[in-house]
């Protein structure tokens, strides 16, 4: 195992600490400096093939504006088309493009689970094909995670806004919980509150603290660009977010390795 797993797998280990009184006191998690540094590392080194995962579905992107070239070709030239040809390329080009649509659904949801895989396994250098081998095994039950989540935040916020925004920090490493332990549906969401508890307040700052900074420092550098241009700034920024993302999977990913440190040392 490498030096990076290590520190992954425990953040802050104190050995001098009495097993006593570990046992009878909670364990503090790890500060958020440390776990920002070390989701740092993990994304420096890995941000290329990072970005590139979540690249890939964008080639349905590019399909879709091609499909949809075609149809704004043939209305031009409706009146050199015969009305027969008209509706079956308008409806060979609509079929065409529902199924660009599921496709590019599809090919998201197995990036977005890629992403994940290749964070966890980052000590393999796993290759964007070799990454979406590995998720297509697992698309499913990571979009149907994905769906009761939501779906259980959605519910939450419909009783009162501080539920929603509650049980959405419960909820944070469910689907790393799904990455790591293999326990999909309600029983993933049900060990992700496990973890969370008692913890809630920890886990909550240190997401807001991140998150806070980060778009701090895009907004920003949105505004000094908006000197140079309104559109180049537009662009620049969507870029900076794109490009960070996968720092906060990396993020969160930490903050669960950590849960599970102290929920472990704590039994």
């Amino acid at each position: 195992m490498t030096n990076e797993q290590n520190s992954g797998a425990e953040p802050v280990k104190n050995e001098s600490q009495n097993p006593a009184v570990v046992s009878a006191l909670k364990l503090p998690m790890s500060p958020l400096s440390e776990l920002f540094k070390l989701s740092w590392e993990v994304y420096t080194k890995n941000i290329k093939r990072l970005i590139g995962v979540m690249l890939v579905p964008f080639a349905g992107v590019i399909g879709l504006i091609i499909v949809l070239s075609l149809y704004a070709g043939i209305s031009f030239f409706s009146q050199s088309i015969s009305e027969p040809m008209m509706m079956v390329s308008r409806f060979v080009l609509t079929l065409l493009g529902l199924v660009v649509v599921i496709a590019f659904i599809y090919i998201s949801i197995i990036a977005q689970a890629g992403l994940y895989i290749m964070i966890r396994d980052r000590a393999e250098n796993l290759t964007i094909k070799e990454s979406f081998l590995r998720a297509k095994k697992i698309a499913w039950k990571y979009f149907s995670l994905g769906v009761i989540v939501s779906l259980f935040v959605f519910l939450w916020c419909l009783l009162f806004v501080i539920p929603g925004i509650y049980m959405m920090v419960a909820y944070c490493v469910a689907t790393w919980v799904f990455i790591c332990e293999g326990i999909s549906g309600t029983a993933a969401i049900k060990r992700s509150k496990e973890l969370v508890k008692g913890y809630w307040w920890a886990v909550a700052s240190r997401l807001v603290l991140v998150y806070l900074v980060v778009y701090a420092v895009v907004i920003i550098l949105g505004q000094v660009l908006e000197n140079i241009s309104r559109i180049f700034s537009v662009v620049a920024v969507q870029a900076i977010s794109f490009a960070f993302a996968p720092f906060f999977f990396v993020y969160i990913y930490f903050i669960y390795l950590d849960l599970v440190r102290v929920k472990k040392n704590a039994n």
